[in-house]
């Protein structure tokens, strides 16, 4: 992901997009089978409970394992999304505001964008690891200067897609998200207004390819 955002390759991102929620998605079915065979049991003998015990113990942390990866793959996605924008890759942007919203729910994404404030959105030792720059020539930095700024762009662009597809007010992120973070010296210091950043997003709206956008501007 890192090297498809630093070269701007949609088709890359995409793909990778859809190979990782693939294999979440096969962990979710390998979950579904092992609900099947426990249910399909039943209590026919002390040796099959022990089997059908054993196989629920599995499911557990087959679940486990299936929402650890989906909540990684929700913050990379979320640090992914501050980087296009802070690189003005508006194609990009675009496409991954309705990746989240298509396959993340509300919950999920809320965490993802706590997870991602909680390291002032830049501060992660993975992605300025010496070791990862080597490995794919590319360097990953997300600026401390531009990074709220970029932030709220974000939710701002998940709001409007999640209002554009659900409709549905239960189902959209609050911008207070950030309210939580207000005594952080971090964020206590920014002064990009949510207007202005509503301003800056639909002076170029036509470049993200989102509807939500151009059903935003037309309520304007």
């Amino acid at each position: 992901m890192v090297k498809a955002v630093e070269k701007e390759n949609l088709s890359f991102l995409t793909e990778l997009c859809y190979l990782q929620m693939k294999f979440v998605n096969h962990l979710s079915s390998d979950l579904q089978k092992q609900q099947l065979c426990t249910d399909t049991i039943g209590n026919v003998s002390i040796e099959l409970k022990n089997v059908a015990n054993a196989m629920q113990k599995k499911r557990k942390d087959l679940k486990k394992t299936s929402k650890y990866y989906q909540g990684i793959l929700t913050f990379s996605l979320i640090q992914a999304g501050v980087k296009t924008i802070e690189l003005s890759q508006y194609t990009l942007t675009g496409f991954l505001v309705k990746y989240i919203v298509t396959n993340f729910n509300y919950e999920e994404i809320s965490n993802a964008i706590c997870n991602v404030l909680d390291k002032k959105i830049y501060q992660d030792e993975k992605l300025n690891s010496l070791e990862l720059t080597k490995l794919l020539n590319v360097y990953f930095s997300i600026n401390p200067k531009t990074a709220v700024y970029c932030m709220k762009k974000l939710i701002l662009l998940i709001q409007a897609q999640q209002e554009f597809q659900y409709n549905n007010n239960n189902s959209i992120i609050s911008f207070n998200i950030l309210n939580e973070y207000s005594g952080d010296e971090f964020y206590k210091n920014d002064n990009f207004t949510v207007m202005y950043c509503i301003e800056k997003i639909l002076s170029v709206s036509d470049k993200y390819g989102l509807l939500a956008l151009e059903s935003t501007r037309d309520k304007s």
